[in-house]
């Protein structure tokens, strides 16, 4: 229920704040890196991921910001070496403040929260769940003409999840990519 209300409540905000100040939206590639020591067991140290994400500002140098990405990995089971696959759609939505640098440079800083689908698949089992999470960032924005943009991004995620009664793993980590945005 309450991812529920979260993507109501986006989808509202969203609407509300249609025609506020810049609207951003682009396309991110960066890489994911996990960093719970039995995620890495299974599956490695990370992978790039790929999404879209869009901003606006709602005061001046403030904004709010959601992106939604697609991370996919491949492993094998620690004991039996069998074929496990992983696929996680994070969703988040946040707000932060821009400082400018120099004319065309800003940086910015800001944090929020997390929605992480996942699905883990193995030969004889299947997990689907969703976890709430949070996070911080960090960044550089870099205006290349008018209306186009380049985002480097630094993102920290924390997101917990108990797939069984025994074991908890923490989907987050650190998070790198760039962004090419386009105002309008």
């Amino acid at each position: 229920m309450r991812k529920y209300l979260f993507i109501i409540f986006l989808c509202a905000s969203l609407i509300i704040n249609l025609y506020s100040g810049e609207k951003k939206v682009g396309f991110y590639l960066g890489f994911n890196h996990i960093s719970d020591s039995t995620f890495k067991d299974v599956y490695g140290n990370g992978g790039l991921i790929f999404g879209a994400n869009f901003s606006y500002e709602i005061l001046k140098k403030i904004d709010v910001w959601t992106s939604i990405k697609h991370f996919t990995q491949t492993g094998e089971t620690t004991l039996l070496k069998e074929k496990v696959d992983f696929k996680l759609i994070p969703f988040s939505i946040g707000a932060r403040y821009r400082v400018e640098v120099d004319e065309g440079l800003e940086t910015y800083f800001g944090g929020g929260g997390d929605l992480y689908f996942y699905n883990e698949k193995g030969i004889d089992f299947e997990t689907k769940d969703s976890e709430w999470g949070f996070h911080i960032q960090g960044g550089i924005l870099a205006k290349i003409s008018k209306r186009l943009f380049l985002d480097f991004n630094f993102k920290y995620t924390r997101v917990k999840s108990k797939p069984e009664e025994d074991l908890e793993i923490n989907l987050g980590g650190v998070e790198g990519g760039i962004s090419l945005l386009f105002l309008f």
